[in-house]
Formats: structure tokens, C-alpha cells, sequence
């Protein structure tokens, strides 16, 4: 087993619902079992900027809202605000730039300190869709900003793209605004990051499956 320079990261991403919490968690106990250094971490990046859109949202807001109704407000509220050229350009830089910092700052020691195996439940392909939607990127410029990304943070020696339809997805979780939300994010994580090598799985296997799928994916490479 070589774990050199430093240790093995693996990612985890796809749309919301489709179980990459689940299956990432499953796994890292797996490998802890087995006597293998192995660190689950998770990246969901919240910036400022929305947390600052959803307070504005909120004190225009007088009825209580469903978590549905509230996540579509929200969201239809920050389309209005990146209407405007200058708060669109603070805001794709500002949340690319901040999400890249607070990955590095959370998994440098486990990765290159203590040379783990680090599990991330997404990483900065989960921002690039965000903010490919959020302002209308063209593919070429999403994998140029993914690319700028690499200059802060490592590559993952694995990428698994958990994938799941939509509507399951969607009964899954009650904070997401619509299926098309979903139906979006879906296609762009299946087709932007081709060159990236990212191994598809299906969300609909059963955890036992794909459990074991991944460890074998794994094991073949630490002893490459």
C-alpha cells in the first residue's frame, strides 16, 4: 500500500438526495474495519452571500413557510440579486475562492499530515454546478473555473458520481424547490466533467453493492 506524499482522497458528488452522505459514511466505516486511517468529511459549503440572501429573503417573509417553499423563495430571491452585474461578479468569485479555502483548510491535515484516506461527501465540482447555473457558465468557462480551483486544492485520486432520477430524489428530501432543480444539476453532473474520469454509480443499487464496488475501486489503487 502506497500512500506517499500524502494520503488518498475520494469524492463524492451528485445531486441532493441522491445518497452520497449515506453511501460516503458507509464506506468510511468499512474502511475503518478493516484497520485502514480513514477520515469522512463533509463539504456542503453555505457563503456568506446566501446566508446574507436568505435573511433579506426572510424579512420580507410574514407567513410560515414549508422547508420547499422556503428553498424556492430563496432561490428566486438570489436570481433577482445576481441580476446585477457587479453583486454577480463579487459572488461567483467570492463563493469559488471561499469554498476552495475552506476545503484545503479541512482536509490538509488529515490528507497531508496524517496521510488518510479522506472521504468527501462533494467537493468543488459541487460548487462549479452551483454557480454554472447560478450565472449561465459555458461548459468551457465552468472547467476553466474548476481548473483555477486545482491550483488551491488537490485532485481526487477517485471520483464517484453517485446518480439517481430526479423524482426519486426529490421525494427524498423536503428542503429542494423542484424536480427541475434537480433535473438541471443531474445533467451537468454527468456530462461536464467527462475528462475528469469520474466513475458513475447508480444511486438505486443496493448500499451492500455499492459498498463494495467502491472498496474494490479503492483497494485496487492503493496497491497500484
Amino acid at each position: 500500500m502506497r500512500l506517499n506524499r500524502r494520503g488518498i482522497l475520494i469524492c463524492f458528488i451528485g445531486i441532493d438526495g441522491s445518497g452520497k452522505t449515506t453511501i460516503s459514511k458507509l464506506v468510511n466505516s468499512n474502511l475503518t474495519n478493516r484497520g485502514l486511517n480513514s477520515t469522512y468529511m463533509h463539504l456542503r459549503f453555505v457563503s456568506i452571500v446566501l446566508k446574507l440572501i436568505i435573511k433579506l429573503k426572510n424579512s420580507f417573509l410574514i407567513k410560515e413557510e414549508s422547508p420547499q417553499e422556503n428553498a424556492y423563495r430563496s432561490l428566486m430571491f438570489k436570481k433577482v440579486l445576481l441580476k446585477n452585474r457587479l453583486i454577480s461578479y463579487f459572488h461567483e468569485w467570492f463563493v469559488l475562492l471561499g469554498h476552495c479555502f475552506q476545503i484545503f483548510y479541512k482536509i490538509y491535515s488529515p490528507l497531508y499530515r496524517h496521510k488518510s484516506i479522506v472521504l468527501c461527501d462533494r467537493y468543488i465540482y459541487d460548487t462549479i454546478v452551483d454557480l454554472t447555473i447560478d450565472h449561465s457558465w459555458t461548459r468551457m468557462k465552468a472547467l476553466r473555473m474548476l481548473e483555477i480551483s486545482f491550483r488551491i486544492l488537490p485532485r481526487p485520486d477517485l471520483l464517484f458520481i453517485i446518480d439517481i432520477p430526479e423524482n426519486i430524489a426529490f421525494s427524498r428530501k423536503r428542503d429542494i424547490p423542484s424536480i427541475g432543480f434537480l433535473s438541471i444539476r443531474r445533467v451537468l453532473y454527468l456530462t461536464l466533467f467527462r475528462e475528469y474520469g469520474p466513475i458513475v454509480l447508480n444511486g438505486l443499487d443496493s448500499l451492500t453493492n455499492l459498498n463494495k464496488s467502491i472498496i474494490q475501486k479503492l483497494l485496487r489503487r492503493l496497491n497500484c
